[in-house]
């Protein structure tokens, strides 16, 4: 969830392009990495806490520089400095990520960082 999608304000806290943008950026983190975004904190209490505080989710140790930086385009705090949706389509098609080998521990590492 963005981030500004937690505010009491409602004109703020309304869906919209940019929040799709954020949510895309965790989904292909998750994808990539196997873990859910946020995989460090152990609640949802703790994950809203992160967001509130403008934290961004956690990089898996093996996500290659270009699609972390991908992400972090994806999940900037700001909605209005977040990539369009155009553009990060057009940014992931120029990507190329290898394939990485997964791990049963894979969770266990992640809660562990």
């Amino acid at each position: 969830m963005a981030p500004e999608l937690l505010n009491d304000d409602e004109m703020v806290a309304k869906p919209s392009r940019a929040s799709d943008v954020w949510a895309f950026g965790c989904l292909v983190l998750e994808v990539q990495s196997g873990l859910p975004p946020y995989c460090t904190k152990r609640n949802d209490l703790q994950v809203i806490i992160s967001l509130s505080k403008g934290e961004l989710p956690h990089r898996p140790p093996l996500m290659p520089d270009s699609l972390w930086n991908f992400v972090l385009e994806c999940c900037c705090t700001c909605p209005a400095l977040r990539l369009t949706t155009r553009l990060a389509m057009s940014r992931l098609k120029l990507q190329r990520v290898p394939k990485v080998a997964k791990s049963s521990a894979t969770r266990s590492r992640c809660l562990s960082m």
